[in-house]
Parts: C-alpha cells; sequence; structure tokens
C-alpha cells in the first residue's frame, strides 16, 4: 500500500512559468509588471556535467539586460544531475529603484559571476517559477 499523502489548496502566485530548456540566452520581460517571486525550481536530472546558475534581471521595461555584461539582481544555483528548489514566503518583489513598471527576464549559465560569462549549460535545464503579478 502506498505512503499516506495529503493534499492542500493554496493561493500562492497567480502564475507558474516554465521554461523547458532555459540557456544563456536571455528570457526578456517574460510576465507581468511588478512581479513578485514565491519559488523557483530548477531541474538539472538532463545536466548531469557541471552547475549552472540562474541569473535574474528586475529592470526597466525599456532597458532589457544584456547576458555578459548586465550585473544581475539577483543568482541562484541549481546543482548537477538534481532538482534544486527555493522558496522565498515573504515573496521577492521585482523591484528598480524610481522606475514605475518593473520588468523581470532571466537566463542559465554555468559562469557564478554576477554579470560575467555566458556559457550555457551543456545539458538541459528546466526552470519553473511561481510568480504574482503585479499592476
Amino acid at each position: 500500500m502506498p505512503g499516506a499523502r495529503s493534499e492542500y489548496t493554496a493561493t500562492v502566485g497567480d502564475k507558474v512559468y516554465t521554461f523547458a530548456s532555459l540557456g544563456s540566452t536571455v528570457e526578456l520581460d517574460f510576465c507581468g509588471d511588478d512581479p513578485y517571486i514565491h519559488a523557483v525550481e530548477i531541474d538539472c536530472t538532463n545536466n548531469t556535467n557541471e552547475d549552472v546558475y540562474v541569473r535574474f534581471w528586475f529592470h526597466a521595461t525599456a532597458s532589457p539586460p544584456t547576458n555578459g555584461t548586465t550585473d544581475v539582481h539577483m543568482l541562484l544555483p541549481g546543482i548537477k544531475g538534481v532538482v534544486t528548489a527555493y522558496l522565498f514566503p515573504e515573496a521577492v518583489f521585482v523591484d528598480v529603484d524610481g522606475v514605475g513598471t518593473f520588468a523581470l527576464s532571466i537566463a542559465c549559465v554555468t559562469n557564478a559571476g554576477g554579470g560575467s560569462g555566458t556559457s550555457a549549460p551543456s545539458g538541459v535545464v528546466k526552470v519553473k517559477l511561481i510568480v504574482t503579478e503585479g499592476s
């Protein structure tokens, strides 16, 4: 007999974004304005050669980042061969001082540096985000 399981209904975030194979090409402004990030899952089960780093840029909608030159606002490591999950109980608000509308962009690289390096993972890296979109 299988183990006991419980299911709960919870309202956390209003969108789940799934990237089936996130690489070094920046996914620009992929969600609505002024998002809050509640959780990030980095699935490296098909990327067993190296650890990865998911870069997050919080920026003005009119000022998109360039991978390799623009400093990141948040950097989350993913461990090769496993799934790494990050939960933010208070949520991370995508904020840029003095800017009216904020956007979120991401990319996945093998370089730990905050803005430098653009090497893509050698295997498939799946990334999921749970967000609440603002205005």
